[in-house]
């Protein structure tokens, strides 16, 4: 639990993560958080707020609030197609490495050393800054060291000392969608006591029914496959023949993701 306080000239700062910070002076009061840590705006308890007030005051007929409740089943509606075209969209990207993409994986990868897989391709290992979780990123070819095809995540303990390059700046390997692996802190579980996970429930969630389900060993598994999918690659639009998202859970907790991709010849 990072958390610390320091008297400095009447100011008194208080941390809970690096990007979150409470700041009091004197009587003026600041906080600054990340695009990712906003709290999403509550449409709906807006909504519900005027109505409650509408209604105390006794300014709608039962007419108007027929077409009121009308407006927001349509509302509602249209929030959940566009929910539901969301599903089940591929997630391609990994610690900010797009998948098929080379722009994308020279910038993160361009000052590293790649060793080479049983298929002779470039493969990169990282750990986290905590040495908690590893990145593992596979290349198309020798000749394509930065067209990343693969990417895996899983949790490492005390045990396992490979050799790998190390992100000290980096708390967790996440996927667009904002799923990792193990647990985290954030001001949220600091309040309620909770550290966060991705479990079973926000993967689905986010990308709908799973095409298979299994048994590997203690952990559940979940499978998505996608045929013949299209991705952006440099700017132009490519064909991708098959897509493979594989989520590893042990007690609803994620310990290893993997995203493989086979581009159309």
């Amino acid at each position: 639990m990072h958390f610390f306080s320091a008297f400095f000239k009447h100011e008194i700062y208080l941390s809970f993560r690096p990007e979150i910070f409470v700041k009091y002076k004197k009587h003026f009061y600041a906080r600054e958080v990340t695009p990712a840590n906003l709290p999403p705006k509550d449409f709906t308890s807006k909504i519900m707020k005027k109505m409650n007030s509408a209604l105390s005051k006794k300014i709608f007929s039962d007419s108007t609030f027929l077409s009121f409740l009308v407006l927001l089943f349509l509302i509602s509606a249209v929030f959940s197609v566009n929910a539901q075209e969301t599903k089940n969209a591929p997630e391609m990207t990994v610690a900010g490495v797009r998948l098929y993409d080379e722009e994308s994986g020279k910038a993160f990868l361009e000052k590293y050393t790649a060793r080479r897989d049983e298929k002779n391709r470039p493969v990169y290992y990282f750990y986290n800054g905590y040495a908690t979780e590893v990145l593992k990123l596979t290349a198309a070819s020798e000749k394509n060291p930065y067209l990343i095809v693969g990417a895996e995540v899983f949790s490492v303990g005390e045990n396992y000392r490979e050799r790998h390059f190390q992100l000290n700046k980096v708390n967790s390997f996440a996927t667009e969608s904002g799923f990792f692996v193990g647990e985290k802190q954030s001001a949220k579980s600091l309040l309620f006591g909770v550290a966060e996970k991705t479990d079973k429930e926000k993967v689905i969630k986010a990308k709908g029914k799973p095409d298979e389900t299994g048994k590997k060993e203690k952990r559940e598994v979940l499978t998505y496959r996608l045929e013949e999918l299209m991705t952006m690659s440099d700017g132009k639009e490519v064909k991708i023949s098959q897509y493979v998202a594989v989520y590893e859970f042990y007690k609803d907790k994620l310990k290893k993701f993997s995203i493989n991709i086979e581009p159309a010849n």
